[in-house]
């Protein structure tokens, strides 16, 4: 496995870990706060990383240069909501419109995860040096 992808593969537990932690420790707790701006921190990274290293090689080839763009794609409408979630944290909404927020971004990153793990890094690695 390569190193990308290895990193991108701890990324997605360090993110669902941090996403059912703020759920727990609660949304109006200072630590949950915390912890959800953490895992912006993250996520950014984690997409800039797939930004710049993994669909750029995807795309170099004919034979991945789809699967990478539908989820470069994909990703846009889940990072929006994401985003918004954690613009609704850091303005201090607990609401529970931001906890089903957090409910429905933690859910539909989970299936992105899995999707990404069974389809979109098999590619990469295919076409990895």
């Amino acid at each position: 496995m390569s190193k990308l992808i290895e990193t991108l593969k701890k990324h997605h537990v360090e993110i669902i870990s941090i996403l059912e932690g703020a759920k727990e420790k609660g949304l109006s707790s200072q630590e949950g706060k915390d912890s959800l701006i953490k895992g912006k921190r993250l996520i950014l990274a984690h997409l800039g990383l797939e930004d710049a290293e993994l669909y750029p090689k995807l795309a170099k080839h004919e034979d991945t240069k789809r699967i990478g763009q539908y989820f470069s794609e994909d990703m846009k409408g889940l990072a929006a909501s994401a985003l918004e979630l954690f613009e609704r944290i850091e303005k201090g909404n607990t609401d529970i419109e931001t906890a089903k927020l957090l409910g429905k971004v933690t859910v539909n990153l989970k299936l992105r995860i899995q999707k990404e793990e069974r389809d979109l890094y098999p590619a990469y690695e295919k076409v990895a040096d």
